[in-house]
């Protein structure tokens, strides 16, 4: 799932400012630094364009199963998430990836290519290897055909990513967690997506929260909670 959010190969997803690789991309190049998350913790990541680093939490997943944060910032490769003329309106904001390294099919779900929608009903027996978790639960980056071929698909928009702008925006998500995801207004919500592993066939709880606490711009602060798992142990930056 390349799109916005990751560089794509394929001709047919020509990129007029191709983006930086994904965190997953860039773990399997070994580009970056893995920060594997094990209890509550809540600190900052720097933005991607200037830092290697990435989280990724796998509390209570099967195998192979995970997800990656980072935070996408417009600068360096990245500069096309701007909006020029109100920083609310950036498509950046911490990107959560659900990874399933167990899949092997390009076309992610059997449906997708039949033109019909996603999966949103807790049934993902059919999924992405590398799923872009989008705040808005619009699914967006699934659906086909495109929006303007008079569907819902698209390539990336600015309510994907989650960032908590305090009330400031509706469409964005700024927690999310086993019930669902929580947008900016601290009011609305939305059963899907959530953080609950899928890589067996369908939705099972694992107890991970992830909230977006401040700041956007050379930092921002990230709350994970793992249920039942006590503190994070181990650092969280690396060594310089």
């Amino acid at each position: 799932m390349g799109n916005m959010w990751g560089w794509s190969p394929q001709p047919q997803w020509a990129q007029l400012l191709p983006p930086l690789m994904g965190a997953w991309s860039k773990k399997q190049l070994n580009w970056n630094n893995i920060i594997h998350i094990n209890g509550n913790v809540a600190h900052f990541l720097l933005k991607s364009c200037t830092s290697d680093v990435a989280w990724e939490v796998n509390y209570n997943m099967p195998n192979k199963e995970y997800f990656l944060l980072e935070l996408r910032y417009p600068c360096g490769y990245d500069i096309g998430m701007d909006h020029p003329k109100d920083w609310l309106r950036d498509r950046g904001g911490l990107a959560i990836w659900h990874i399933d390294d167990n899949v092997r099919d390009a076309h992610g779900y059997v449906e997708q290519s039949l033109g019909r929608p996603p999966p949103k009903d807790g049934t993902f027996a059919n999924h992405y290897a590398v799923a872009l978790v989008q705040g808005d639960g619009n699914f967006n980056l699934e659906e086909r055909p495109p929006i303007e071929q008079g569907g819902l698909g698209n390539k990336g928009d600015s309510s994907d990513l989650f960032m908590n702008l305090w009330g400031q925006r509706s469409d964005k998500g700024y927690l999310i967690d086993n019930s669902g995801t929580t947008l900016c207004d601290g009011v609305t919500s939305h059963s899907e997506p959530n953080t609950k592993s899928y890589s067996s066939g369908t939705e099972q709880p694992n107890g991970i929260k992830i909230e977006v606490d401040w700041g956007y711009d050379t930092w921002m602060g990230v709350k994970v909670y793992l249920d039942g798992a006590g503190d994070h142990r181990g650092t969280i930056l690396p060594p310089k």
